[in-house]
């Protein structure tokens, strides 16, 4: 059985999680993150290129960031 949820809020420390524990977070049915490319200097599409093995992601709560290049949220399905 594989885990359902993951949600991420951890200012920066998103980006270790997916890109040196993907294996770990593959595991997850749903990966709700939010973001901080302004911390860690490196771009969402990094991030979103490593999902997109196995997960279709999509931007959530757009509106409530001033510039979505630094800071924002998606909502990642696995994909079946």
């Amino acid at each position: 059985i594989r885990p359902d949820v993951l949600k991420m809020d951890c200012e920066g420390c998103e980006y270790d999680i997916i890109l040196r524990d993907y294996d770990t977070l593959s595991l997850f049915e749903q990966v709700i993150f939010e973001y901080h490319a302004d911390i860690v200097g490196i771009s969402k599409s990094r991030l979103l290129e490593v999902l997109s093995r196995h997960f279709f992601c999509e931007p959530i709560n757009e509106q409530i960031y001033k510039n979505k290049e630094l800071t924002g949220a998606y909502y990642c399905v696995r994909r079946k």
